[in-house]
């Protein structure tokens, strides 16, 4: 392999773990405010939604560079 294609692949699994780790703690986010809803937070509907919705541009984002 060149240096070109080694420094691709590190960028690459730098790229990965940084979209794993933004998903994992959306993820959490996500289940500490779906509970806040259960006890009527009403405030954390549109946090939930907020959150819910980076979460999916993420996943979005790391599956894409998956299978790029």
């Amino acid at each position: 392999m060149t240096n070109a294609m080694l420094k691709r692949e590190q960028e690459m699994g730098f790229m990965f773990l940084q979209l794993e780790q933004d998903i994992n703690a959306l993820e959490v986010q996500e289940q500490e405010l779906e509970e806040r809803v259960k006890q009527d937070d009403w405030c954390a509907i549109l946090d939930l939604k907020r959150v819910q919705r980076q979460l999916e541009e993420k996943r979005h984002d790391f599956y894409g560079l998956y299978f790029k």
